[in-house]
């Protein structure tokens, strides 16, 4: 008869592990693998924090170990970035230099601009030192005469200097200079239509003063042939045309000049045709500069110093 096993309060072990003499030492917990980053670094934080837990920690070590921490990340610095810096403040320092330069030689080392002066003073077939405008608009040639006189000898030019006397006329709202031809029709000259058909718009009427203030009269002509042979039948009226415009005395003994002729005289060197009183004084005269230019006037100092005039004018062309 068996036995009846009483139960004991424990379970009984599955598979038991056969008995083979050796204890197998089990940890209580198997701790978990943690993976360590081979690219992380140690911080000076847990070098100090081992030192500390083996007991190895002094102040002299912890201090050297803060030294040899600090000399390999100096040796660790990447040199590339080091000169990618310095090139980048380099290049920012020149980039400021360059506007500087830019910014000095447009704006501060530039000149300052001087606004163009119009020059309004007409031109003259000769220099002239300044110039005056008549208006003639609808008057008498004895008013014409008249407004010149005033303006020579009531403000006469500065010695040694030449004034431009030009003339106007006003049509409606517009102002238009005096051409020549329309001078003479103004004048009521007798100047011969042969005459009128070489001259170029551009004239000239002039006082000059030196000892006393002086006028003359220059002409453009483009047809020299046509021109002196022309000059040459004015002369009848020549002195009548221009006498008033020039201021000559016609009272006294001055009457004659009225009869009188023109004959050849030579002035400066220069031929010219000339009117002379009862005392043989020249009074009027004209002659050619060159082919194409005409001076009627009343002494040699102003024609010599007109021919200087148009001389130097010429050269500089």
């Amino acid at each position: 008869m068996m036995d009846t096993m009483e139960p004991t309060g424990k379970e009984p072990q599955k598979n038991p592990t056969p008995d083979t003499g050796e204890r197998l030492h089990v940890p209580d917990k198997v701790p978990e693998r943690v993976l360590e980053d081979p690219h992380s670094l140690r911080t000076y934080q847990s070098d100090m924090a081992d030192a500390i837990k083996t007991g190895q920690a002094t102040v002299v070590k912890i201090a050297l170990a803060e030294e040899k921490k600090r000399e390999a990340i100096r040796k660790n610095a990447s040199p590339v970035a080091g000169k990618n810096i310095m090139y980048s403040v380099s290049g920012f320092i020149f980039i400021l230099l360059a506007l500087a330069i830019a910014y000095y030689i447009f704006y501060l080392k530039k000149p300052p601009t001087v606004p163009a002066i119009e020059d309004n003073t007409p031109s003259s077939i000769v220099y002239a030192n300044e110039a005056t405008a008549i208006d003639v608009t609808g008057v008498t040639p004895l008013v014409i005469a008249e407004r010149i006189r005033t303006e020579i000898e009531g403000t006469p030019p500065a010695i040694n200097n030449i004034r431009n006397i030009y003339f106007t006329e006003v049509t409606g709202e517009q102002t238009t200079r005096v051409s020549s031809t329309r001078f003479l029709t103004l004048l009521e000259s007798h100047a011969p239509a042969e005459l009128l058909r070489t001259l170029e718009p551009e004239f000239m009427v002039g006082a000059f003063t030196y000892d006393g203030t002086k006028t003359f009269v220059l002409l453009s002509t483009n047809t020299y042939e046509t021109a002196l042979p022309a000059l040459l039948t004015w002369e009848t009226n020549l002195f009548d045309d221009w006498y008033g415009l020039f201021g000559i005395d016609i009272s006294g003994d001055n009457q004659v000049l009225f009869q009188s002729t023109f004959e050849d005289a030579i002035i400066k060197n220069r031929d010219t045709r000339a009117l002379k009183d009862s005392t043989g004084k020249i009074v009027l005269f004209y002659s050619f500069l060159d082919e194409s230019t005409i001076i009627i006037a009343e002494d040699a100092v102003t024609f010599s110093e007109v021919i200087d005039r148009l001389t130097r004018s010429t050269i500089k062309r």
